[in-house]
């Protein structure tokens, strides 16, 4: 209709290239990773594969993750005090703001200070989960 704005389409490059960046090049990664163990052999390839994507994911996702919590906790008290949100949303808000991250901060202090190992990797396996589940 007249009048309406048009929404900016991204190029099919730009497409393709966010496809990539935001998981779509796994798949073809994982013969990258193959070539490179039978080229470095195991050791070399282990560490050097594990090293660059390692800081691989840091760089995509700690601004992405800086800038979630930024939006998450902007404006903070109205959100967790205001009228804005009913009462559900409102739980919601505390248990995924503060609650859950202090039963974890709590949790990986208390496995630190007595050294268990296991409550340790059961939190490891946590944090895979929960990332897992967030992308």
């Amino acid at each position: 209709m007249a009048g309406e704005p048009s929404i900016p389409v991204a190029s099919r490059r730009t497409q393709i290239f966010e496809f990539l960046v935001v998981g779509g090049i796994t798949p073809f990664l994982y013969p990258l990773s193959w070539a490179f163990r039978r080229v470095l052999g195991f050791d070399a390839a282990e560490l050097g594969v594990s090293w660059f994507f390692f800081y691989l994911a840091y760089f995509v996702n700690d601004p992405h993750f800086g800038v979630t919590y930024l939006l998450f906790y902007r404006d903070v008290k109205r959100r967790a005090l205001g009228p804005i949100w009913g009462s559900v949303q409102r739980a919601r808000y505390w248990f995924a703001g503060f609650i859950a991250p202090l039963l974890m901060a709590a949790w990986c202090t208390m496995t630190l200070f007595h050294r268990a190992a296991p409550g340790i990797g059961m939190l490891i396996q946590l944090l895979f989960l929960l990332v897992g589940w967030h992308y």
